[in-house]
């Protein structure tokens, strides 16, 4: 961010720049030190972290929450610029629809796997 330093541990970017209309639940936000960036687009905003230092044999992970429909072209727009080639998405089934309007508004490519064991 600019020339300021920041606290590695701070969610300054997510709060200060007003962004509570991107991010679906308003109590999880990304910190700074592993927040993932937009490189091209309106702005580099998306509510996504990199998870780090799980083992130098675990692939690159990103968290991040299921798109909104005002979101799901920075969400495609993430997958590609960071090259992810495999998507898991964990959405209880009161979100299914609204997650998958969001994903593909055709519903062409949305294929849902229901947990069928204890919740």
């Amino acid at each position: 961010m600019d020339s300021m330093q920041l606290d590695p541990d701070t969610l300054s970017i997510a709060i200060a720049r007003c962004y509570s209309m991107k991010n679906r639940h308003q109590d999880v936000m990304p910190y700074d030190r592993n927040r993932v960036l937009l490189r091209s687009g309106k702005d580099d905003y998306i509510n996504a972290s990199r998870v780090e230092d799980l083992s130098p044999y675990c692939p690159a992970i990103i968290a991040t929450q299921a798109p909104l429909l005002g979101t799901a072209a920075d969400f495609w727009l993430m997958i590609y610029e960071q090259k992810v080639s495999v998507v898991v998405m964990l959405v209880s089934e009161q979100e299914l629809d609204k997650v998958a309007a969001a994903l593909a508004p055709t519903g062409s490519f949305f294929l849902p796997v229901l947990c069928l064991g204890p919740r």
